[in-house]
C-alpha cells in the first residue's frame, strides 16, 4: 500500500510538473538510442518517441505551444542545411536526380494511401505509416498541423493526431534498420561489383571542391535570422489556395522549410548574418525534434496501447512493403527511365529517403564515397519533397 502510494505522489507531481518527464524521455532516449542490438541501434530521435509514449501513460497535459516552437526550429534549420544544394541542383545537370526525387517521393505517398485504405486505417495512422516507413520525422510534424486544420471535432483531430506518432513509432523500427539491410544485400542480388563499377566512376570525374572558410564570429547573430525566419514562415504556411474542393497550403511546416531554404541560399550567396556552423546545425535540428517528439510522446501515450491493439499487426507489415517499396521502383525507375549508374543511382535512392546509415554501407560495399556523388542532390531535394507528403497523405487519403 505505502509503494501505491509513493507512486501516486509520484504521478501526481508529474501532472503537475509535465517539464520533468520532457527532460526524462530526452535522458532514456538519448542513452537507450546508443545502445546496440544485433549490431544495430535506434537513433535517438526514435527511442525518444519511445521512451516519451512509455511516459506518457502518466496521462499529463503537454502544452502544444512548445510542440510548435520546437518543431518550427528543427524545420527551419533543415531548410537552412539543404537551402544552397537544393537551389543550387535545379540550376546544374540535377534533373535526373530532380525526377527521382520526385517519383521516390510520389511512390511512397501513393503506396501509403494504398496501404492505408487495404487496411482500413484513418488518415492519422496512414500519415504516421508514411512517415516512420520513411524515416521521416519532419511528415509527422507537417501532418499533424494539417489535422488540425481539418473540419472535424476537436475529439477526432486528437485521435487523428495520436495515431500519427502511435503508428510512426510502430514502423520506424524497420523503415531504419530494414533499408539499411537492404542497400546491405541488394548489391549481391542484383549481382553487382560495387568496387569495380566504384573505381570506373572514380576515373570518369574529377572532384573540385572550393571550402570558404568563414571568419569565426561570436556574436550569434544567426538567432535574428532563425527567430524571423520562423516567423515569416509560418505567415507564409497560413495562406491557403483553393483548387476545386481541395484546400491547399503549405502549413506551418512547410512555409518555415520553405523560409528555411530561402535563408540557406541567401547565406551561402549574399551573408548577412552570422552563418550557423555545423555543430549547431546538429545541436539545433536533434534537439529540437527530439523535444517536439517528447511532447508528441507524452500527449499521446494514453491512446498508444488501445491503437497498438487496433492496429499494431497490420501496421507493421505495411510499413516493412511501404518502407521498401519505393527503393525497390526507384531502381527499377533509375535503371531502365533514367539509364543511371549503380553507384550514383543506389547512392542517389539512400539520399532521395534521407537515410543517411545506408550510404555508408554503400561506401564500405563499394570500397569508394563515389556513392555519395548522387546522395547529395536527392538528400537535399528529398527532405524539402518529403516533409510535403504530411500535408498531401492527409488532404488525399
Amino acid at each position: 500500500m505505502i509503494f501505491y502510494t509513493i507512486f501516486q505522489s509520484i504521478i501526481d507531481i508529474c501532472k503537475q510538473h509535465p517539464e520533468i518527464l520532457i527532460f526524462l524521455s530526452l535522458a532514456i532516449g538519448y542513452y537507450v538510442g546508443k545502445i546496440k542490438c544485433f549490431g544495430f541501434n535506434l537513433d535517438s530521435t526514435a527511442s525518444t518517441l519511445l521512451a516519451a509514449l512509455i511516459l506518457g501513460q502518466a496521462n499529463v497535459e503537454i502544452t502544444p505551444l512548445l510542440q510548435t516552437v520546437a518543431f518550427s526550429i528543427f524545420i527551419f534549420v533543415v531548410g537552412y542545411k539543404v537551402g544552397p544544394n537544393f537551389f543550387g541542383s535545379l540550376k546544374k545537370s540535377g534533373s535526373h536526380y530532380l525526377i527521382l526525387s520526385i517519383f521516390f517521393a510520389l511512390t511512397g505517398l501513393i503506396t501509403a494511401i494504398i496501404l492505408g485504405k487495404l487496411f482500413g486505417f484513418d488518415k492519422g495512422t496512414t500519415a504516421g505509416l508514411l512517415s516512420g516507413s520513411l524515416t521521416q520525422s519532419s511528415i509527422m510534424g507537417t501532418a499533424q498541423e494539417s489535422i488540425k486544420t481539418l473540419s472535424i471535432s476537436y475529439a477526432q483531430k486528437t485521435t487523428l493526431i495520436s495515431n500519427v506518432a502511435i503508428a510512426h513509432a510502430v514502423t520506424y523500427i524497420f523503415g531504419f534498420a530494414g533499408v539499411i539491410l537492404f542497400y546491405k544485400l541488394i548489391p549481391g542480388l542484383l549481382r553487382i561489383n560495387l568496387k569495380k563499377e566504384a573505381k570506373q566512376l572514380e576515373t570518369q570525374f574529377k572532384k573540385h571542391t572550393k571550402i570558404v572558410t568563414p571568419k569565426p564570429k561570436t556574436n550569434n547573430s544567426y538567432i535574428i535570422m532563425i527567430g524571423a525566419g520562423c516567423a515569416l514562415g509560418i505567415i507564409l504556411g497560413l495562406a491557403v489556395i483553393n483548387i476545386g474542393v481541395i484546400p491547399l497550403t503549405l502549413g506551418m511546416g512547410g512555409g518555415v522549410l520553405l523560409s528555411g531554404l530561402f535563408f540557406g541560399w541567401l547565406q551561402s550567396a549574399h551573408p548577412f548574418f552570422e552563418p550557423i556552423g555545423k555543430e549547431a546545425q546538429r545541436l539545433l535540428t536533434t534537439g529540437s525534434l527530439n523535444l517536439f517528439i517528447a511532447c508528441v510522446g507524452l500527449s499521446v501515450g494514453p491512446r498508444a496501447v488501445t491503437a497498438l491493439q487496433t492496429h499494431g499487426l497490420s501496421l507493421f507489415f505495411a510499413g516493412i512493403i511501404l518502407a521498401l517499396t519505393p527503393h525497390v521502383l526507384g531502381i527499377i525507375f533509375g535503371r531502365l527511365i533514367l539509364k543511371l549508374d549503380y553507384v550514383l543511382l543506389l547512392g542517389a535512392l539512400t539520399g532521395a529517403g534521407t537515410i543517411t546509415p545506408s550510404l555508408q554501407v554503400l561506401k564500405n560495399e563499394a570500397e569508394s564515397t563515389a556513392p555519395a556523388l548522387g546522395y547529395t542532390v536527392t538528400y537535399a531535394l528529398g527532405n524539402f519533397i518529403l516533409t510535403l507528403l504530411g500535408t498531401l497523405v492527409i488532404h488525399f487519403m
